[in-house]
C-alpha cells in the first residue's frame, strides 16, 4: 500500500433510505458512479438517500483504483502522516479522521430526532452497544445545495427545508393559539397535565401533522419557527447536539463528528421511538434565526482570497468554500489535518506537491496534511455566465469548499482545521 501519497482518489459509500430521492431524481444517483465506483447502477425503483465520505464503520471510504483497500487501512500504516501531528495528539485513541462528509437528496421527511452528546452517548454505548456504538458527541453542520424545491410548495427559491430546533415561547404559543387542533388537543389546563392517552389524541396529533405536511407553503421562511426553511444554494445552519431536527426535502450537505449515533421520537414507527431517551437528553433552548445560520468571511490560509470560511462551533472541522472562473486557481496553504472532497457537477483539477488529480461530477478524493493544495478548473470544460457565478457564489457555505468548474460546477471539500484561531 502506498505510504507517502499526497491525493488519494476515494470511493465513497451509497446508501439508501426510503426518504431519498427516487432513481435518477436524486442527486446521490447522478453522482452515484464516480462516488462509488463502476459497480454503482442506478434502479429507478429505489430511493438514493446518501453518499458518506470518511472511515466510520457503517459507511467508510475505499480506493477507487482498488475497493479492498480502506482510508482507514492507509492511515493505520501511517497516523502521523495522514492525519497529522495535531489531530494525532488531540485523539490519539483513534485513528479516525475526526468528521464525516456526507450528501443527502430528501424527497420525505426523515425521522424527528436528535444526536446525543458525549455524555449520553458513553451511556447508551455502554447499555445498548448493538445500537450506539459511537460514544462520541454528534453537532452536525448542513448547507442547502441543488435547485428549487419542485413545485415550489415551501416557497419560491427555496432549496431545502427541515425541523430544527425550538423558537421562542411566545412564538410558540402565538402558533398553538392559531391552530385549532393544537388548541383543542392542549387544551386550557397546564402543560404538565396534557399528556393523555395515545388514543385520545391520535385523531388531532394526525389532522396537525397533515396540516404541517400540506399547509406549510402558508407561512413565510422563518427560522424561529420549529419548521426551519433554509433558502437558496448555500444558505447554512449549525445543529448542535441534543437539538431537535428533523429535514424534510431538498439536497444539502452535510458534515458532523464522528457518529452514527441517532435517537427518533417521530415519523418512525412506535417500536423504533427512543421516547424516554428523548425527552431526557433533549435540549429546550431557543435560539434565534441569527444564532443558527453560519456566517462567512474570507479564509485566512487562502492564497487569491477566493475562499471563505465557515466557522462552527466545532474543534473537529471547518467549512470552506472557493468560487472560481475559466482560468482561475486557487491556492489554499496547508493546514495539520486530513482534507476530503467531492465534485457535484463540473470537472477540477486538485495538486498538491507535484501530484495532480482531474476530477469529474461525483469523483471524491483526499488531501493528506502538511501541503498546499491548489484548486482549478480543468482544461477543455465550457465557459459559463456571470449569473452562473452569482449563483456559486450564493453556494458558498457548510464545511465546504465549493470551486466552481467552468460549465458551472463546484467541488465540495471539508477541511479539517484544528487552530480555529486562523480562520
Amino acid at each position: 500500500m502506498p505510504s507517502a501519497q499526497k491525493i488519494i482518489r476515494l470511493r465513497g459509500s451509497t446508501q439508501e433510505y426510503d426518504w431519498g430521492k427516487q432513481g435518477s431524481a436524486s442527486l446521490v444517483a447522478h453522482l452515484g458512479t464516480n462516488a462509488a465506483g463502476s459497480d454503482f447502477k442506478v434502479d429507478e425503483k429505489k430511493s438514493y438517500a446518501l453518499v458518506w465520505m470518511g472511515t466510520h464503520q457503517n459507511g467508510p471510504a475505499h480506493f477507487f483504483s482498488d475497493p479492498r483497500k480502506s482510508l482507514l487501512d492507509l492511515i493505520f500504516s501511517d497516523p502521523k502522516y495522514y492525519l497529522g501531528d495535531a489531530s494525532s495528539q488531540k485523539w490519539p485513541e483513534t485513528k479516525h479522521v475526526p468528521f464525516l462528509f456526507k450528501i443527502l437528496s430528501i424527497e420525505k421527511a426523515l425521522p424527528l430526532q436528535f444526536h446525543p452528546d458525549r455524555v449520553i452517548a458513553e451511556e447508551l454505548a455502554k447499555q445498548d452497544p448493538e445500537n450506539f456504538a459511537d460514544p462520541n458527541h454528534k453537532p452536525e453542520i448542513v448547507v442547502a445545495i441543488g435547485e428549487p424545491i419542485d413545485g415550489g410548495s415551501w416557497g419560491e427559491g427555496v432549496t431545502f427545508t427541515g425541523f430544527v430546533g425550538f423558537q421562542p415561547l411566545s412564538k410558540i404559543r402565538e402558533h398553538i393559539t392559531s391552530s385549532e387542533d393544537l388548541c383543542e388537543a392542549i387544551g386550557d389546563d397546564k402543560i404538565v397535565d396534557t399528556f393523555r392517552p395515545q388514543a385520545a389524541i391520535a385523531p388531532l396529533v394526525a389532522s396537525s401533522l397533515q396540516r404541517i405536511a400540506s399547509g406549510a407553503s402558508r407561512f413565510p421562511p422563518d427560522i424561529t419557527r420549529l419548521v426551519r426553511t433554509v433558502n437558496d444554494h448555500g444558505e447554512a445552519v449549525y445543529i448542535g447536539a441534543d437539538e431537535a431536527h428533523a429535514y424534510l426535502a431538498g439536497n444539502i450537505i452535510g458534515c458532523m463528528t464522528v457518529s452514527d449515533n441517532v435517537l427518533n421520537v417521530a415519523f418512525v414507527a412506535p417500536a423504533e421511538r427512543r421516547t424516554a431517551d428523548f425527552v431526557r437528553a433533549l435540549t429546550f433552548t431557543a435560539h434565534s434565526e441569527e444564532h443558527r445560520r453560519l456566517s462567512h468571511a474570507r479564509y485566512a490560509k487562502s492564497k487569491t482570497g477566493k475562499t471563505q470560511a465557515y466557522d462552527p462551533p466545532l474543534e473537529e472541522s471547518v467549512v470552506l468554500g472557493t468560487a472560481l472562473k475559466q482560468g482561475e486557481t486557487e491556492t489554499l496553504a496547508a493546514v495539520d489535518g486530513p482534507t476530503l472532497g467531492i465534485v457535484t457537477l463540473g470537472r477540477m483539477k486538485v495538486s498538491a506537491d507535484g501530484e495532480a488529480l482531474t476530477l469529474v461530477e461525483g469523483s471524491i478524493c483526499c488531501v493528506s496534511p502538511g501541503t498546499d493544495t491548489e484548486i482549478s478548473v480543468a482544461e477543455g470544460d465550457r465557459e459559463y455566465t456571470e449569473d452562473i457565478l452569482v449563483m456559486k457564489l450564493d453556494v458558498l457555505a457548510m464545511e465546504i469548499t465549493v470551486t466552481a468548474a467552468s460549465d458551472g460546477g463546484y467541488a465540495y471539500k471539508l477541511k479539517q482545521c484544528l487552530d480555529l484561531s486562523v480562520i
